[in-house]
C-alpha cells in the first residue's frame, strides 16, 4: 500500500500537460477548451490534495488519485457513466 501512496502523492503534482502527456492521445484542439480543461483539472486537482490530506489525517478511510478523468466535470462523468449503465442494462431490456 505505501507505494500506491507514493506513486499517487507524485502523480498529484503533474502539471496538466504532463497529464495530457500521460492520460490523453492528444491535447485539446482549441486554445479555449484547453484552459476549460486545464481549469477544471486545476479544480480537480485542488480536490484531490485536500481530500488526501484528510487520509493521511486519518479522516477519510480511502485516497483519490489522478485518472483520465480528472480534466472532466463531475457532471460530464456521471453523465459518460449513466449512458455506459444503461448501455451495460439494454441486453436485459431485452430478455424481458
Amino acid at each position: 500500500m505505501k507505494y500506491k501512496q507514493n506513486l499517487l502523492k507524485d502523480e498529484s503534482y503533474l502539471t496538466y500537460d504532463e497529464y495530457i502527456t500521460k492520460y490523453k492521445s492528444k491535447a485539446p484542439r482549441s486554445k479555449e477548451n484547453y484552459d476549460i480543461r486545464k481549469r477544471i483539472y486545476d479544480d480537480n486537482l485542488n480536490e484531490i490534495k485536500a481530500h488526501n490530506e484528510k487520509f493521511r489525517l486519518g479522516q477519510v478511510s480511502y485516497e483519490l488519485g489522478i485518472n483520465q478523468f480528472t480534466d472532466w466535470t463531475n457532471e460530464e462523468y456521471s453523465f459518460a457513466i449513466k449512458g455506459i449503465l444503461s448501455i451495460l442494462r439494454l441486453p436485459e431490456f431485452f430478455l424481458q
